[in-house]
């Protein structure tokens, strides 16, 4: 196992980034749902619901190259995050991006004094289970909750 200690930065996708983010949340949608097309007008309606609800869409970036993506909630009224949809590319997995990376955003809202970051995954998605059980995330109902620092 390698493990990858590179330098990860989020970053918030611009307007100009709308359409590479599209190709790249096409490929994650696809994979997730096991399908091997998803509609545009599909992928369109997952955007507008994320910036409906205020979603804050960002590229994982390494060494200038985006990598993968997080979109998350804040909720400053209840002081939660909630992770929408989280994607890491094939070959950067496995290399300890995606645990730097919920790291870095479990620093974040511990520093805001929230009290849980809350994820919902796909039953079938065993890797991903896997993956958020390995930081401490708790299964309650279909959710998965992360317990924070106070």
């Amino acid at each position: 196992v390698i493990i990858y200690k590179k330098k990860l930065s989020i970053k918030q996708i611009t307007k100009k980034e709308e359409l590479k983010f599209k190709k790249i949340f096409n490929i994650y949608i696809k994979e997730i749902l096991k399908v091997k097309y998803i509609s545009e007008n599909k992928v369109d309606a997952h955007l507008i619901k994320i910036k409906n609800k205020i979603g804050k869409i960002n590229w994982i970036i390494e060494k200038n190259k985006q990598i993968g993506f997080l979109v998350f909630y804040l909720n400053h009224e209840k002081l939660n995050c909630y992770i929408r949809d989280f994607f890491i590319k094939k070959k950067y997995r496995k290399k300890e991006v995606g645990t730097l990376i919920v790291k870095k955003l479990i620093a974040s809202c511990n520093r805001r004094s929230f009290k849980f970051i809350k994820i919902d995954i796909i039953k079938t998605n065993k890797s991903a289970i896997k993956f958020w059980k390995k930081l401490y995330f708790k299964k309650n109902g279909k959710s998965y909750y992360l317990k924070l620092d106070k």
